[in-house]
């Protein structure tokens, strides 16, 4: 994803199994093409997941592996071997994620899904010496606010952000200042939602409700 907000990155351990008694039985690589395939397809289903808890702790940070058990295309059982992170709740609601996924052609398969949860920067010499802003935009009726722009007008140039599915944004390495942060709603004219003075290490949170 080259807009991600976040480095999410994921593979796929090789130790799986294949369950027989189809009728037409699926080879172990097939099924995984497939898998991997629906997965990069629909990957913004778990990227918006990790933009809400970012939100919530910018530091969460770690590998989640899950163990599961798909039939018939659908997620029936999946078991967190290991949560890093340290979240229960995220791992469930990845969990119920996937569970709203139906995978045509996919035979029975019982895989491992590592997925490595990390804000992006994190890695960057500069990220302890800047500071992050995200927030959530909903609508009077309490509904999320998708693709809005996000600017921020300051003492330093910072890129646009946009809103996802779920309203959320982030965006992180934005250096020390005083920023006036501004919501555009499609072609309606700019709104400041917010002046934030931010200082190196802070994470600034923003709840709005468009009126």
């Amino acid at each position: 994803m080259k807009n991600s907000l976040f480095i999410i990155g994921f593979y796929l351990l090789s130790g799986f199994s294949c369950i027989l008694g189809q009728v037409e039985e699926q080879s172990d690589s097939v099924k995984m093409q497939i898998f991997i395939s629906f997965l990069q397809e629909h990957f913004d289903d778990i990227h918006d997941v990790t933009m809400y808890y970012h939100h919530q702790n910018a530091d969460l940070n770690g590998l989640i592996v899950l163990n599961m058990d798909w039939q018939d295309g659908r997620l029936v059982e999946a078991v967190a071997v290991e949560n890093k992170a340290g979240n229960d709740q995220l791992v469930n609601d990845l969990i119920t994620v996937l569970k709203t996924w139906e995978i045509d052609n996919l035979g029975p398969l019982q895989t491992q899904l590592p997925l490595r949860v990390k804000i992006v920067g994190k890695d960057d010499p500069e990220f302890l010496h800047t500071g992050i802003i995200t927030g959530e935009i909903i609508d009077a009726a309490g509904s999320p606010l998708s693709g809005a722009k996000i600017s921020f007008k300051g003492e330093a140039s910072v890129p646009d952000a946009r809103t996802n599915r779920k309203g959320i944004f982030v965006r992180t390495l934005i250096p020390p200042g005083k920023y006036d942060v501004y919501l555009t709603v499609q072609d309606s004219e700019s709104v400041m939602i917010k002046s934030v003075d931010l200082s190196a290490g802070k994470h600034e949170r923003i709840n709005y409700i468009l009126q």
